[in-house]
C-alpha cells in the first residue's frame, strides 16, 4: 500500500495504541476553530465509536452464534453477482437491465491480487454486519479494492472538523497485554468506500448489532468459561466445615489459618485433607440444571438471532415446519428482505456514489437475485389473484400491467372488461361462459372466414411449395455449413473460458471454478465478441436474394395488374428497409443459439462437478455436446432451414405492408403446404382469412413471423401467406 502513496508515519516512542490515536485525533480535532456550530462535543461520540473494535472482531473468533450467523450472511450476499445495470426510458416507460460490457464489471470479478469476487463480498460484509462498518480503500495507482480492518481503523478531521482522512494502525505483538504501535498509514477519505449501519449517536461510524446484544455474548462467553473450569475439569466449587458447640471464635479463626497454610499453594493441592476431632467437611456442589446455564445460553443464542433477523429454519433450529413448508418459505423471504437486501443495498448504494464518475450517466450498481428462489413470485397464487381480477370485470390488459409486469397487448378487446371480450379475438383468449356464442359487438361484426381451396388457390400452393423447396435446395447447403462452423467454433471458445477459468482459480489457490453465474457471463461474452458479427453479416448476405423470393411470390396472387404493379414498384423503395430486418433477425438468431448451447454446456459443467469430474473430462464432455458429425448436421440443417424461410416470411410481410397502402380493405390467408408433414396447429388454420393487421388464432401474423417467440409454431414451417384483395374475393370463394 506503501506505493501507493499512503503516507507512513514511523512512531519513535512505543506508547499505548489508545493515546496515540488520541494523540492524532485531538490534533486535528481543534474544535475551537470551527467557525460553526462550535462545542468541543460535537465529536465526543466519533472519538469513542471505535474503541470496542478490537472486543467486536473476537467475537468473530470466538463465540460460535456471532461467527455463525456473521458467516451465513456473509456466505449469501457474496453467492449473488453484483453487477453495472443500465436505466433508460423506452416507449416511455423505465427499463432497467445489466451493463455486460462495462469495464467495471471487470473489477468486481477481480477486485485485487489476492481475492476473487466471492471472497472480497465475503469479507466486506463480514466487516460491515460485525463491526457495523465496512472500509474499502480504492488504490489511486491501481485501481484494486482492498478491505481495511475495521478494529484498527479511526477518523482524522480538517480544523473544519470535515473528515479528510482514515487512519490505520499497525501493531507489533501484544506484551504484556498491551498492543504497542508500529506504525500508521493514512488514506484520503475520497479513496475509501464506508458502509456504515445505522447509528442514531454518531454521523460517520455504524453501530455494530452485536453492541446492544453484547449482554447475552458476553453472558455466553462467561458461563462457557466456567462450564470448562468446573464441570469439564470435574472440579467442586469447595468445602463446608462444621465445628461443634464447643468452639469459640477464636478457634476457629486458629483452625481456619491452620487449614490455610496447609492446604494452600500448588505443592499442596492435593494432599490429604486432615481434620481435628470436633470439625467435619461437607463438598459444596450444585447441579448444571439447578443454575439453569443452559437455559440462559439458549435463550441469548435466540437474542443473537433476533439481532440480525436470522431465521431458525436457516440454522436448522425450528421446531416445526419442514424445508419445502410455507412457514419455511415466509421465514426465508422476510430474512431475504429485512436483512440481506438492505445490506446489499447499502454496499451496492456506496459503490455506486463511490464510482459515479466512471459508471457514466443512468449507470449503477445492483446485486442481481434472479435466482434466488425465496425472492421469486410463486406463479399459482399470481394465477389465482389474475383469475379473480379478470372475474371481478378488470380488462386482460390491467391484469397483465397489475399481476404480470407484462407489455399490454395490441388487440382492442383487451382494454375491454374480461367478461365483455368478443368471441372472434384469436390474440386473446377468452374463458367459456354460458352466453359466450351472444357477445358479439354490433358496430364490429366477425371478420373471420375461411378461403375455398380452388383450383387457382391449389396450383398456388403447389406452386408456392416447390419455389420454398427449391429456396431451402439453393440456400441449405451454404447456411448449413455457416452453421456447423458456429456450432463448432462456440463450443471451442467455451472450453478455451472454462481452462483459463481453471488456471486463473488455481493461480489464487482456489480449487473450484468461479460460480455458474460468473462463468456463463464469460462464456456469453466471448461468444458474442468472436461471432456474433460475423453470423448476423454472412446469414444477412446469403439470404438477400430469399427476401426477393418471398416478395415476388405474392405478387401472383394479386389479380388487380395496375395494382400489382404498384405493389411491384415500391419492392425497391424498401430494399434497405428489408436488409436491416433480416440483420436483426440475424442478431436474434445468433442471441437463441448462443443462449441455448451455452445453457447446454453450463447444464454438462454442473452435472460434471456434481460426479466429481476432473476439469480435463469437463471439458471433454463439453465436446461431446456437438454429438456424432450426423446429429451435428441434423442440427445446423435445422438452423439453416428456419432461417432461409423466415428470410422467405420477411419478404412477404414486406409486400403485405405494401400492398394495405395500395389496395384498401385488404386481407390475407393462412395456406399449408398441403401435406402430411404440416403440424396440427397449422393445418387447423389452413383457408383462414383475417384483416392485413390482424393476427391468426395461434397468435402469429404471418407463417414464421419474426416477432414470435415461440420455435413450436415457427421452426420447419412450410406454410405461406396468401393476399386477399376486396375484388377478389368472389374469385377466390371467400
Amino acid at each position: 500500500m506503501a506505493k501507493d502513496k499512503a503516507q507512513v508515519i514511523p512512531i519513535r516512542d512505543q506508547v499505548n495504541v489508545v493515546r496515540e490515536l488520541d494523540r492524532y485525533i485531538s490534533k486535528s480535532f481543534d474544535l475551537s476553530q470551527i467557525a460553526e456550530g462550535g462545542g468541543g462535543e460535537v465529536w465526543k461520540e466519533e472519538i469513542k465509536a471505535w474503541m470496542d473494535g478490537q472486543l467486536l472482531k473476537s467475537l468473530f473468533f470466538s463465540e460460535d452464534w456471532v461467527y455463525i450467523v456473521t458467516d451465513l450472511i456473509a456466505n449469501k450476499i457474496s453467492s449473488q453477482p453484483l453487477v453495472v445495470m443500465k436505466s433508460e426510458i423506452r416507449d416511455g416507460k423505465q427499463v432497467s437491465e445489466p451493463d455486460p460490457e462495462h469495464p467495471l464489471n471487470a473489477l468486481l470479478e477481480q477486485p485485487n491480487d489476492w481475492q476473487d469476487y466471492h471472497q472480497f463480498m465475503y469479507n466486506w460484509v463480514v466487516e460491515h454486519t460485525l463491526m457495523g462498518n465496512g472500509i474499502i480503500w480504492n488504490a489511486p495507482s491501481s485501481g484494486q479494492l482492498i478491505a481495511l480492518p475495521t478494529e484498527n481503523v479511526t477518523m482524522d478531521f480538517d480544523n473544519r472538523g470535515k473528515l479528510s482522512e482514515y487512519i490505520l494502525a499497525s501493531f507489533k505483538d501484544d506484551i504484556g497485554g498491551v498492543r504497542e504501535v508500529d506504525g500508521m498509514q493514512r488514506f484520503k477519505a475520497k479513496d475509501v468506500i464506508h458502509t456504515r449501519r445505522p447509528n442514531p449517536n454518531s454521523l460517520l461510524w455504524g453501530l455494530s448489532p452485536f453492541v446492544p446484544g453484547r449482554k447475552s455474548i458476553l453472558f455466553n462467553r462467561y458461563s462457557t468459561d466456567y462450564l470448562n473450569a468446573f464441570y469439564l475439569k470435574q472440579a467442586t466449587p469447595g468445602l463446608a466445615l462444621s465445628l461443634d458447640r464447643m468452639v469459640n471464635e477464636d478457634v476457629a479463626l486458629r483452625q481456619l489459618r491452620s487449614f490455610e497454610t496447609a492446604y494452600q499453594g500448588r505443592k499442596n493441592m492435593r494432599r490429604t485433607l486432615v481434620l481435628p476431632k470436633g470439625v467435619t467437611a461437607t463438598p459444596l456442589t450444585h447441579s448444571l440444571s439447578d443454575q439453569r446455564l443452559l437455559d440462559h445460553t439458549n435463550a441469548n443464542r435466540e437474542t443473537i438471532l433476533a439481532l440480525l433477523k436470522v431465521p431458525k429454519h436457516e440454522v436448522g433450529l425450528q421446531t416445526a415446519g419442514s424445508l419445502g413448508s410455507e412457514e419455511y418459505k415466509l421465514a426465508l423471504r422476510n430474512f431475504w428482505e429485512s436483512t440481506l437486501k438492505p445490506t446489499m443495498d447499502m454496499v451496492a448504494g456506496m459503490l455506486t456514489k463511490h464510482f459515479q464518475m466512471e459508471l457514466g450517466e443512468d449507470r449503477y450498481f445492483q446485486f442481481d437475485l434472479s435466482d434466488v428462489e425465496a425472492l421469486q413470485d410463486d406463479l399459482q397464487d399470481k394465477a389465482t389473484i389474475a383469475k379473480a381480477m379478470l372475474e371481478g370485470g378488470l380488462s386482460l390488459n390491467e391484469v397483465r400491467s397489475r399481476v404480470w409486469e407484462a407489455e399490454e397487448s395490441e388487440d382492442p378487446d383487451a382494454n375491454l372488461p374480461y367478461p365483455l371480450v368478443t368471441v372472434r379475438s384469436s390474440a386473446i383468449p377468452v374463458a367459456p361462459t354460458e352466453n359466450t356464442n351472444d357477445i358479439q359487438r354490433e358496430d364490429e361484426p366477425e371478420t373471420r372466414s375461411k378461403i375455398k381451396l380452388t383450383p387457382r388457390i391449389e396450383n398456388f400452393r403447389a406452386l408456392m411449395t416447390k419455389a420454398l423447396d427449391d429456396e431451402e435446395g439453393r440456400k441449405i447447403k451454404g447456411l448449413t455449413t455457416l452453421a456447423i462452423d458456429l456450432l463448432v467454433s462456440m463450443t471451442g471458445t467455451a472450453i478455451d473460458v472454462i481452462a483459463e477459468s481453471d488456471k486463473a482459480a488455481k493461480s489464487l489457490q482456489h480449487k473450484e471454478l468461479p460460480s455458474r453465474r460468473v462463468l456463463e457471463r464469460r462464456i456469453q461474452k466471448a461468444l458474442e465478441s468472436q461471432y456474433e458479427e460475423s453470423w448476423v453479416t454472412d446469414v444477412a448476405r446469403t439470404l438477400e436474394t430469399s427476401i426477393d423470393t418471398g416478395y415476388e411470390s405474392q405478387l401472383s396472387l394479386i389479380f388487380n395488374a395496375e395494382a400489382r404493379q404498384e405493389v411491384a414498384t415500391l419492392q425497391a423503395r424498401d430494399e434497405n428497409k428489408r436488409r436491416l430486418t433480416l440483420e436483426a433477425r440475424g442478431l436474434r438468431s445468433f442471441a437463441d443459439i448462443s443462449a441455448t448451447h451455452t445453457e447446454r454446456i453450463m447444464r454438462s459443467i454442473t452435472a460434471g462437478q456434481k460426479r466429481g469430474e476432473s476439469i480435463t473430462n469437463i471439458m471433454r464432455g463439453i465436446a461431446d455436446l456437438l454429438g456424432t458429425p450426423g446429429e451435428l448436421a441434423g442440427k445446423a440443417e435445422t438452423i439453416a432451414r428456419t432461417e432461409t424461410l423466415t428470410a422467405v416470411s420477411i419478404g412477404q410481410a414486406a409486400a403485405l405492408e405494401n400492398a394495405k397502402e395500395v389496395i384498401p380493405g385488404l386481407k390475407k390467408s393462412w395456406l399449408t403446404a398441403g401435406d402430411d408433414r404440416v403440424r396440427d396447429s397449422h393445418a387447423a388454420l389452413d383457408g383462414d382469412v383475417v384483416d392485413a393487421d390482424a393476427k391468426f388464432d395461434n397468435g402469429l401474423r404471418n407463417p414464421r413471423d419474426i416477432k414470435s417467440r415461440d420455435p413450436a409454431e415457427v421452426i420447419n414451417c412450410r406454410c405461406t401467406l396468401l393476399l386477399v384483395a376486396p375484388e377478389d374475393e368472389d374469385i377466390l370463394g371467400v
